[in-house]
């Protein structure tokens, strides 16, 4: 992990009363990790090429291997820990200006920032590699009726895979950015009593994806692969499928914030306070979990008859799957999706 700072301050006293302070900052902190041998994309132990695990797969890195029981982690074989990286950078740009006024007993104070912050990057998440996963079980050699009669080192030999995954590498760009206005005044009404008060706004607009890859779940859509019934994927972005949009949650401008306080002096070594104020905070957290689906495959095939017959054979690689960008509301079928 490693991380970049950089800040510009600029005062400038305008009157004896008035000073205006300008700032500009840039943090950026990245993250970089990787597992199997693999040192970048497109860089890597090759056991797949190796092995011949072709088609799909990237054939650079490792293909992640459990063999053993796949519904207990009790007696599985060790055949490495598989390829995977993770590459991610974090970093925003601040620009505020503060205005100061003094003016009898009133300092007045008006400012104005903004802040873009930027998440970039690869991340592979949920056991889905373009490196592929195979899982080899003991019911391929089991008899149909006792599915502990088999042994997953045989079916590891045979090459049948009871359940295999692949996902494309997914990458993000993505931004969202923070405007805040104020206003306020600290009034000192009494030598012993002083008034502050004042009012932030806060806008944050929904975020985006700087390549507009952003898919959204739609409860009005008719889901064509659900007889229709309302509830289907769509789409960020221009072109066919897609609905010219670049995000899909609602502006929302009522980001004010009130602030007040009061501090009397009641004697020379007392002090009573009181202050009141609404604060706002960021969209960051949600900033990688953004849906994706449609842009980046993620497959799972798995035995359909509990192992009588497998998923497939590893002898032809990984089955050829449909990449993405795939933009077909019923995407999400038989899984999970998300809502914004």
């Amino acid at each position: 992990q490693k991380g970049h700072r950089a800040i510009v301050n600029w005062d400038q006293t305008l009157a004896p009363n008035r000073l205006n302070h300008f700032s500009a900052s840039f943090n950026r902190w990245a993250f970089f990790t990787h597992q199997g041998g693999q040192n970048d994309l497109g860089s890597g132990s090759g056991l797949n090429q190796k092995a011949g695990l072709g088609g799909i797969l990237d054939e650079t890195g490792q293909a992640t291997i459990n063999v053993g029981q796949t519904s207990s982690s009790t007696g599985n074989y060790y055949l490495g820990i598989g390829g995977a990286i993770n590459r991610i950078a974090h970093q925003n740009w601040r620009i505020t200006d503060d205005f100061n006024w003094i003016h009898g007993g009133h300092n007045f104070q008006f400012g104005v920032s903004q802040t873009r912050y930027y998440t970039t990057g690869l991340q592979q998440a949920g056991g889905f590699t373009p490196f592929g996963t195979f899982n080899f079980g003991p019911q391929e050699t089991a008899l149909p009726s006792d599915a502990t009669s088999g042994f997953s080192v045989a079916s590891f030999l045979l090459g049948d895979v009871h359940q295999g995954s692949y996902g494309q590498q997914p990458s993000q760009a993505f931004l969202f950015r923070n405007w805040g206005l104020y206003a306020q005044d600290t009034w000192k009404i009494r030598s012993n009593l002083t008034l502050s008060y004042g009012l932030r706004w806060e806008h944050e607009p929904p975020i985006r994806d700087k390549l507009d890859r952003l898919a959204n779940f739609d409860p009005t859509v008719p889901n064509p692969g659900a007889n229709n019934v309302r509830g289907a994927l769509i789409f960020a972005g221009a072109g066919a499928g897609r609905t010219g949009r670049d995000q899909f949650a609602d502006n929302w401008y009522g980001g004010f914030g009130p602030r007040i306080g009061l501090a009397y002096s009641l004697t020379k070594n007392t002090v009573l306070r009181a202050a009141y104020g609404l604060m706002y905070d960021t969209n960051a957290g949600p900033a990688i979990f953004l849906n994706q689906q449609g842009y980046f495959t993620q497959a799972t095939l798995a035995s359909l008859n509990a192992g009588i017959t497998p998923a497939f054979n590893w002898a032809i690689g990984f089955p050829s799957v449909p990449q993405g960008p795939y933009f077909d509301p019923t995407f999400a079928n038989g899984g999970s999706t998300s809502y914004m």
